[in-house]
């Protein structure tokens, strides 16, 4: 395999992160508030104990129907 797969996520993380920028415009899109991995940390109830947190806010105005 060319990369790890430490190096995959990463790669994946960056590649949505571009998507998500490349649709934000005139206020809308999303907003990513915090990004960072997380190791020996419980989330959701212990389900989780390492990964990649990410805090976001989708702003759809014009995506959803009135």
């Amino acid at each position: 395999m060319p990369m790890t797969v430490e190096e995959y996520q990463v790669g994946q993380l960056w590649s949505v992160a571009e998507a998500s920028k490349a649709e934000t415009g005139g206020g809308e899109g999303v907003e990513v508030l915090k990004n960072e991995p997380f190791d020996n940390y419980p989330l959701f109830d212990g389900r989780y104990t390492c990964g990649q947190f990410t805090h976001k806010i989708y702003h759809l105005q014009t995506y959803v129907a009135s």
